[in-house]
């Protein structure tokens, strides 16, 4: 469905709200044994409008917003997921899905989509939610990422949406994906357990090897840059114990994370914090105003096709498990 013009243009007053210079998320691949899981901040100046969305299977899509001269992806959705969805219903942020695939978006101002030129094509509030639906792993996500490509969408009185996209799985395996100068760069595997925003990742990660506990004899930073927080992120992570018990390797995701969440007062907050148990196939959060964690276990949501989709209000007053 596309998204009315209207829409479009109250999207870009939000994000105006934000210069591309203070658009800072981190996601970290917190614990791989016994269990696999990561997490992730959303960093924001303003209200996203998020909505926590239970996306069943055999939905079928078409990309919208698309160049008029282009040919827009079309795909069913063969796996359900719990999915962060923003601005209105325009972008999935972020999801896991029920074989504990994951898939998130964090800005990346260096990055230059394709134009139309023969494959079909998506745009990035989309890019995510393909993965999602039809993918179980990295691997294959890397290779379907072949198959097409990912245009620009321009957003009134901003200018053109520009991020890249982190996918894990349940083995531990992680990719990023990026757009630049017009062609997809795929990091796979990825040597580090962290990724923020600029630098594209092969710079990142020769920026993040000079710091002292990743390889590099530098102070570790405590900033809130880009830079700073991979490596603090990475750094932490590395440094876990072994979690005896699935919630204990829950607890240690938001720990780390928490180690780069900017708290209110600050130009740009975390608005909310996730964390995703590939293995156990469960999906936690909490917001910049609620402390409690919201916990959905995809193993006991009803994914069947012809349901219909279920949408919370991302920062209603609920707490615990969210059942079928």
């Amino acid at each position: 469905m596309r998204p009315a013009p209207l829409t479009l243009v109250f999207v870009s007053v939000l994000i105006v709200l934000c210069p591309a210079a203070c658009l800072p998320c981190t996601d970290v691949l917190a614990t791989r044994e016994p269990w696999v899981v990561s997490a992730r901040t959303m960093d924001w100046r303003a209200s996203m409008l998020s909505r926590v969305v239970i996306r069943p299977r055999g939905i079928e899509r078409r990309a919208s917003d698309c160049p008029p001269d282009s040919e827009p992806l079309q795909w069913t959705a063969r796996y359900g997921s719990v999915t962060v969805r923003s601005f209105i219903d325009v972008s999935t942020s972020e999801g896991l899905n029920e074989r504990g695939l994951s898939a998130a978006l964090l800005w990346l101002s260096d990055s230059r989509y394709a134009q139309p030129a023969g494959k079909p094509v998506v745009t990035p509030m989309q890019w995510g939610q393909f993965f999602l639906d039809t993918c179980a792993t990295v691997d294959e996500a890397v290779e379907k990422a072949k198959e097409f490509d990912v245009v620009p969408l321009q957003i009134p009185l901003w200018g053109s949406i520009t991020d890249h996209l982190v996918l894990r799985d349940a083995t531990g395996d992680s990719a990023v994906l990026e757009w630049l100068d017009r062609r997809l760069v795929v990091h796979h595997p990825l040597p580090i357990p962290a990724v923020a925003n600029e630098p594209p990742c092969a710079e990142m990660l020769t920026r993040v090897a000079a710091f002292d506990g990743l390889g590099g004899a530098e102070p570790m930073p405590y900033d809130f840059s880009s830079v700073a927080r991979c490596a603090r992120a990475s750094l932490w992570a590395q440094r876990l114990p072994r979690p005896q018990r699935p919630t204990q390797a829950v607890a240690y995701a938001f720990d780390v994370i928490q180690t780069v969440c900017r708290p209110p007062g600050d130009r740009v907050v975390t608005l909310w914090a996730s964390v995703r148990d590939h293995t156990n196939l469960t999906f936690h959060y909490r917001t910049l105003n609620d402390p409690q964690v919201v916990s959905f276990d995809l193993k006991a949501l009803d994914f069947s096709p012809g349901r219909p989709e279920t949408v919370l209000d991302m920062h209603a007053d609920q707490t615990g498990d969210i059942g079928p």
